[in-house]
């Protein structure tokens, strides 16, 4: 099984829990690592943003699942209490979600919307932070390339996630479908450059 959560399942199915190892899948450590400031710097400036905004990345599929409604609620909230914050999003999905964040950029949001791209390596690389409000996950794939490239985590108290993720220790968790707890743990990182920089670099090890 590639998490915990999907061990338990065939096991309450019937299947032993000898004959059942839980062993997630691995990430490309030569593709997805973390970068210099320096490199941060002169990556941010090659793709236009603000070195000194504090990144805040979302790199999913644009669906319920994914939890973007989550990420599109709370941001004029977060992004009122924090202004050198700036929400970048990356991925392609349902219409509905793709004009929300265009009515947001709209009224002012500091949202930077990218759509589907090839290499999301260096978005990874330049942001401070991972969000993930995922409903459902097994190990997800996109969690352990920001962790690899040094992001600190914010994700749902799930699955696969919570494989990954300690609470206060390498990144924080969230309860699943809480836009209220959600706003308020990544307030909190936000508010801390000490507790950003020791999930960054817990996150890569």
């Amino acid at each position: 099984a590639i998490s915990r959560e999907i061990g338990d399942e065939f096991i309450a199915h019937g299947i032993e829990a000898s004959r059942v190892y839980v062993l997630p899948q691995g990430v490309a450590l030569d593709k997805f690592y973390p970068i210099s400031r320096e490199d941060k710097i002169k990556k941010r400036a090659n793709i236009g943003i603000d070195i000194n905004k504090k990144i805040i990345l979302f790199c999913s599929r644009l669906d319920y699942r994914k939890g973007i409604d989550i990420v599109l609620k709370t941001w004029r909230e977060i992004e009122k209490k924090h202004s050198n914050a700036q929400l970048i999003i990356v991925g392609g999905g349902s219409q509905k979600y793709i004009e929300w964040i265009k009515k947001l950029i709209a009224e002012g949001s500091n949202i930077k919307y990218l759509g589907e791209v090839d290499r999301p390596t260096v978005y990874y690389q330049v942001a401070d932070i991972f969000v993930l409000p995922s409903r459902k996950e097994g190990c997800p794939n996109v969690l352990m390339e920001a962790m690899a490239c040094g992001c600190a985590p914010v994700v749902s108290r799930i699955g696969g996630c919570e494989d990954l993720v300690k609470d206060k220790d390498n990144g924080r968790l969230f309860s699943k479908d809480s836009c209220e707890e959600y706003k308020n743990v990544l307030s909190e990182l936000l508010d801390s450059e000490a507790a950003i920089s020791k999930y960054q670099s817990k996150s890569y090890e």
